[in-house]
């Protein structure tokens, strides 16, 4: 343990110090691999094959998410992953490992 790892140790707290030691996690939502030791955020749209379009105007269509529920207008006659920005996210939380009871309730696909 060298002089410049001890200066590192003394900044961090035990809690905030990196653990190398263990592997990464990986979200079984959006496969991202990150260390349950530091929060992060999983974000995930709104899954091509949930949405649907319940009504159309002149002006917009209404869409209508399966997974989540929730309901938004659009401009756009179609809808595409990562194209609507005014409907928000399908999932906003924290990455989560693999739990087959939250896959079951959420439906975010089979185990990575």
């Amino acid at each position: 343990f060298g002089t410049e790892h001890r200066k590192v140790a003394e900044v961090f707290s035990e809690e905030l110090a990196p653990h190398a030691s263990e592997p990464l996690a990986v979200c079984f939502r959006c496969g991202l691999r990150y260390d349950p030791h530091y929060p992060s955020e999983c974000v995930m749209p709104h899954p091509g094959p949930e949405v649907e379009a319940i009504s159309t105007d002149v002006y917009s269509t209404r869409y209508r998410c399966s997974m989540c529920s929730k309901e938004w207008d659009s401009r756009l006659q179609f809808y595409s992953e990562g194209v609507h920005s005014e409907c928000g996210a399908c999932w906003r939380g924290g990455h989560e490992l693999f739990d087959e009871e939250v896959r079951e309730r959420e439906g975010w696909g089979e185990p990575l």
